[in-house]
């Protein structure tokens, strides 16, 4: 998997994961629809501050990104929404 694609998959679990849809993200960042289905879709790159600014409603940071990022390609054969979303329950299990 390329990284760009990595990356795009990575941004769009992050807004699943968050339980909003293209339309309400885009809402908060004060962008049309358009321009989240164009990021996800990898027709639209972000800047470094651009994505500091698209990460805030979702509650992530470049950090957790760039984490990610170095987690791909997935082995399991789960899709990205899934993996993360499997990574997020083992940590609260974990934690327990």
């Amino acid at each position: 998997m390329q990284r760009t694609e990595a990356l795009c998959r990575i941004l769009k679990s992050y807004r699943v994961l968050s339980g909003l849809t293209q339309l309400e993200l885009a809402d908060r960042l004060g962008v049309v629809q358009s321009l989240v289905s164009k990021v996800e879709s990898r027709e639209r790159r972000l800047d470094l501050i651009e994505m500091q600014e698209y990460l805030k409603p979702l509650g992530r940071t470049v950090h957790d990104v760039l984490a990610d990022l170095e987690r791909y390609p997935v082995a399991t054969g789960r899709s990205a929404v899934e993996e993360l979303a499997h990574e997020t329950v083992s940590r609260v299990v974990d934690d327990e």
